[in-house]
């Protein structure tokens, strides 16, 4: 793949409040640019990597604090002098989604596990100080428990998506733990926010959003039970930063609202917001998809007390008001 770098002048370290260098892998994904977004604000220098540019915001290669660098986790000659810049690491490029994972479970394992473990090795190789990585709060614990899960349940894994996720947690707490590195797991929920990709695998929020604008019956896998605990992507992206520096120690960190919402009462949230009734249609639960999605965040609650979370009705307002 051909190498486009896109140096934005990068400055010496001593050119800017802040000196902290940030390298994002998925930086022109869903999570990736909300990251980038909180992470530039807070006049971070980033550096982000990702396949293509052509989800690149422009307000990103306009700031003097963001490089851009095209190329794949799995082809380090495309990253690898950059990398030995960064301080801290956020390995927030995408991976399959649980149903699609479990139409083609050998994607979850080539490229999948195989392309971040060379990144990891890389990241070892430049001595990077801190690893983010966004693992899934919902499906690596399963259906089965009656009571949020906290960190110390004991995961379940129902998809090759969330077996993935958890083999990738065991990998890069393998490699911290021999290197020294600092590792920080976030076990996110149900994100969602503006510009969300919605589609019948992925994204329920954006999707419902999209067919209720235009008058189109949504869909729910599963029966009236079937629930998520949804939380705002600019939300994660607070934690995440916030954490960045964080004394407190944590391998393993549930990020979510910690309420688990019916996808029936998902439904009606966006009734009473957009003041009509929507139509709905009932299918089959789809292979890989948990029934319910509810964990313990009292630790997040600990180290961060007074975080403010935007309620799903405020986040609901927001993405269907930039959809229209």
């Amino acid at each position: 793949m051909a190498v486009e770098v896109l140096w934005n002048s990068i400055p010496h370290a001593h050119s800017y409040p802040l000196n902290h260098t940030a390298f994002v892998t998925g930086a022109t994904g869903f999570l990736g640019r909300s990251l980038v977004s909180e992470l530039l604000a807070r006049q971070h220098r980033v550096i982000g990597l990702a396949r293509s540019r052509a989800s690149l915001p422009q307000e990103f290669l306009a700031s003097q604090l963001f490089t851009f660098i095209e190329g794949d986790i799995a082809a380090p000659e495309t990253y690898r002098s950059a990398l030995r810049t960064a301080d801290s690491v956020f390995h927030f490029a995408g991976t399959q989604t649980p149903s699609l994972s479990a139409e083609e479970p050998l994607v979850s394992v080539d490229p999948g596990i195989k392309s971040s473990l060379v990144f990891f090795l890389e990241c070892e190789t430049a001595r990077v100080a801190q690893i983010a990585f966004p693992s899934t709060g919902g499906a690596i614990y399963g259906s089965h428990y009656i009571e949020p899960a906290t960190e110390a349940h004991s995961p379940s894994p129902e998809s090759p998506y969330a077996i993935e996720k958890l083999s990738l947690e065991h990998y890069l707490h393998f490699i911290c733990h021999r290197s020294g590195i600092r590792e920080r797991i976030y076990r996110i929920t149900n994100p969602y926010g503006i510009d969300q990709r919605g589609t019948r695998h992925h994204g329920v929020i954006a999707q419902f959003v999209k067919l209720a604008l235009n008058n189109e019956p949504l869909v729910i896998y599963g029966d009236r039970k079937t629930s998520r605990d949804f939380i705002f992507v600019d939300d994660v992206s607070r934690v995440v930063v916030d954490l960045m520096d964080c004394d407190k120690a944590f391998d393993v960190l549930n990020v979510g609202s910690g309420i688990s919402t019916t996808l029936d009462e998902l439904v009606h949230i966006l009734e009473n917001i957009l003041d009509r009734q929507l139509d709905v249609t009932y299918v089959d639960k789809r292979v890989g998809d948990t029934s319910t999605t509810q964990i313990d965040t009292r630790k997040l609650q600990g180290i961060i007390p007074h975080l403010e979370l935007t309620s799903l009705d405020d986040g609901l307002r927001k993405v269907i008001a930039h959809a229209r």
